[in-house]
């Protein structure tokens, strides 16, 4: 279960049961309905409303449609209500949330432009004990597609590290092209050359045939630094792919192409 470092995000006890409360009691204030997972959550318009440019922006326009009731897919119900909570009293609390949902909760976040929460959750996920092997290649996905800048270098960090184990797991293949050119290509993404054209060839495997342009092929190509790889492993393991021709080898290894991976651990 995670927990967070950052005390000034805090759980008062007192405040959540008033929300709570509010939320999940009939009051005739509450004027607007949010449907998640088949389950109604009713607010305060004028609180949540306000929160943010973009929830300004939507309520704005359900209420040019006389609209009060919006069901929201893709959250759960359980993650949904603690962004409630978090909306009424800026303070949010971490309590019984896992992994998934914290990432979930991001999304979410970032949709409705919560900034601040979204410092907070980043921060939070770039702590120890959030990142493992089986969660980095999302959140790097997540980071980049919006700039999360923080939880990008950390991910990038941790990879570095764990250069092996990434390179095994399935979600690899989940990344884009320019992702995975941007992480082989990084110095400190240390492991063996062979492993690396071996995880190359996995993603091209699953993705080859939907790249229609043939300069990110190029660039998918030119992050396996060909001199790094012995010579018996490039004849019995790369050259069969039909990926490298032997004089494109040959040529890496006598102009010495590409620079020795660094070792991140090492200072």
């Amino acid at each position: 279960m995670y927990r967070s470092t950052n005390t000034r995000f805090v759980d008062n006890q007192r405040l959540q049961e008033i929300v709570n409360y509010l939320l999940t009691n009939e009051h005739e204030d509450r004027d607007f309905t949010f449907v998640v997972e088949g389950r109604e959550v009713t607010c305060h318009r004028l609180i949540v409303k306000h929160q943010s440019d973009a929830l300004r922006k939507k309520f704005t326009e359900w209420e040019s449609k006389k609209i009060d009731r919006i069901t929201l897919p893709n959250v759960s119900h359980k993650v949904f209500l603690r962004l409630m909570q978090y909306l009424y009293t800026a303070l949010f609390n971490y309590r019984g949330l896992n992994d998934s949902d914290i990432i979930e909760l991001l999304h979410i976040a970032h949709e409705f432009d919560l900034v601040e929460l979204c410092d907070e959750l980043c921060s939070s996920m770039a702590s120890r004990g959030f990142l493992n092997i089986w969660n980095v290649a999302t959140l790097y996905k997540i980071s980049n597609t919006y700039h999360f800048q923080k939880l990008h270098d950390e991910c990038v960090d941790f990879m570095d590290k764990h250069a092996n184990e990434v390179l095994m797991h399935s979600s690899l293949t989940e990344l884009s092209s320019e992702l995975l050119i941007t992480l082989f290509n990084r110095d400190t993404f240390y492991v063996k050359e062979i492993e690396v054209f071996k995880a190359l060839k996995a993603w091209l495997d699953k993705n080859g045939a939907s790249l229609d342009n043939g300069d990110l092929r190029r660039d998918l190509l030119a992050t396996i630094r060909l001199n790094l790889i012995p010579k018996n492993e490039f004849e019995n393991v790369v050259k069969p792919t039909n990926l490298y021709t032997a004089d494109e080898y040959e040529n890496a290894v006598n102009e010495k192409t590409y620079v020795e991976r660094v070792n991140p651990t090492i200072h």
